[in-house]
């Protein structure tokens, strides 16, 4: 299915046009009342599935403090969007967006990394430092 993405801004404030239901699913905005439900499902799939996490054998230790910063990041603003089943309102899947200013990155210069995981396991540090590699170059 392929979802097309619209946001508009008014006064600051962002809004998020959201894909027309299907016969079997609906959308909705994350909000913050909605945030264990995300951090469930991301633990229980993302984590195991997505292919740096499940190379590394990200424990749910591991990846808290990761999914903490991007769920505080990410509830800031209602621009990211849940997919539910209609027949039992199930999340099964979530577009997770977050507003970057380009003004923040010189605010934050003392301010951790972005991306920080817990545990020292070889694995699991090289994934942080090469996501927060990247994010740095971000705006270069």
């Amino acid at each position: 299915m392929q979802v097309s993405r619209l946001f508009f801004t008014f006064r600051r404030k962002f809004s998020v046009l959201l894909p027309t239901s299907t016969e079997k699913y609906y959308f909705d905005t994350v909000k913050k009342t909605n945030r264990n439900e995300v951090f469930e499902f991301l633990n229980n799939n993302f984590r195991v599935e997505e292919p740096l996490s499940k190379a590394a054998g990200m424990t749910e230790t591991d990846i808290k403090t990761c999914f903490d910063g991007v769920l505080q990041r990410v509830l800031k603003n209602e621009v990211s969007i849940l997919a539910r089943e209609k027949r039992n309102d199930q999340v099964v899947g979530c577009m997770l967006n977050s507003v970057w200013k380009r003004g923040d990155a010189k605010k934050n210069e003392d301010i951790e990394e972005d991306f920080q995981f817990g545990g020292d396991r070889k694995g699991v540090v090289t994934i942080g430092e090469i996501l927060n590699e990247l994010h740095e170059s971000f705006w270069k």
